[in-house]
């Protein structure tokens, strides 16, 4: 699929996440397959799959337990190739890159075993999962999963790192981000829209607060503290949220950081040090009947075993390392 968004219909542990309705039999063309899927799944997924691809997929919407709410995590640089065991990473050098176990992302729910972004550029990739279109505007997206949401009367949040586009932030009711790169002396900037719920603010400046301790290390440790802070602000606001229905965009910044400044060794380090606040997002999540999707921007390359890495320069851009995100 030419500038689209490629995505492998395999699922693992499906049956546990959402149960298979039926299967229906194979034709030369493609494969019909109708699932009982919740239908906030349905609509994260409508927005990656193209239009292709939705003539290949017959998805029937019959929840007994819709969830109240949504968390869509967007994990930045993280590759499919590294996290992924079906998977293998490899350097432009040809060398074997190790990976890092994540039980929480690959021990259960259902995954789709290959997709890859259209273009691995962060900003354009952002646009491009809360849209669905390749060839989106970052600056004017237009149509979004959260003019849906709350046209259907959810709560639109988000936890922000990096510095996402302006017009990202603005389809939120309550945001908090940081408007940098910066892993030490930035401060997460809250906003809000007129009529948000009340309970947000306190929230979003306690966790405003918890920023500096969370990051205070330098290396590894640092990049993974700034990830473990907005995963832990969410699993907070999720707690919070009980009885609300909200969609909230999370991003998190550090494997990216990591790969662009430690390497392929301090890359895997900081990628494996999520499952443990991943987990405690996931717990939360399923207690409080909360879809939670996961999934990245872009994933990352790198030269040989030593060396920064990189995803958008043209000697990375069309390896698969650069393309498979995972979902």
């Amino acid at each position: 699929m030419d500038k689209a968004l490629k995505l492998d219909l395999e699922f693992k542990d499906v049956k546990e996440f959402c149960g298979i309705k039926r299967e229906s039999k194979q034709n030369k063309k493609n494969t019909k397959i109708t699932r009982t899927i919740p239908s906030h799944l349905f609509l994260l997924l409508l927005v990656l799959i193209t239009p292709d691809a939705c003539q290949a997929v017959d998805i029937e919407l019959d929840s007994p337990r819709e969830p109240s709410g949504a968390v869509l995590l967007v994990v930045d640089g993280l590759g499919a190739s590294y996290v992924y065991p079906e998977h293998r990473a490899y350097a432009l050098d040809g060398s074997p890159l190790e990976g890092a176990v994540l039980f929480n992302l690959t021990g259960g729910g259902a995954r789709a075993i290959d997709v890859r972004v259209p273009v691995p550029e962060t900003t354009q990739s952002h646009s491009v999962l809360i849209t669905g279109r390749a060839d989106v505007d970052p600056e004017q997206p237009g149509r979004t999963i959260f003019d849906a949401a709350r046209g259907n009367g959810f709560l639109c949040l988000g936890l922000l790192e990096r510095g996402d586009a302006m017009p990202v932030l603005q389809e939120m009711d309550a945001v908090l981000y940081l408007d940098d790169n910066s892993l030490h002396g930035a401060e997460p900037i809250p906003g809000f829209r007129a009529g948000a719920a009340a309970n947000i603010s306190p929230l979003f400046q306690k966790w405003r607060d918890r920023f500096a301790r969370y990051t205070a290390e330098q290396g590894v440790a640092g990049y993974a503290g700034y990830n473990a802070w907005a995963l832990d602000a969410a699993a907070d606001m999720v707690r919070s949220l009980s009885g609300q229905r909200f969609m909230m965009l999370v991003n998190v910044g550090g494997v990216d950081s990591a790969g662009h400044e430690l390497g392929a060794e301090g890359y895997r380090d900081v990628a494996a040090a999520l499952d443990a606040p991943l987990g405690r997002l996931d717990e939360v999540c399923r207690r409080s009947n909360v879809l939670l999707a996961v999934t990245a921007d872009h994933g990352m390359v790198f030269s040989g075993a030593e060396g920064r890495g990189g995803h958008s320069a043209e000697k990375y851009a069309d390896r698969l390392e650069a393309l498979r995100v995972p979902l």
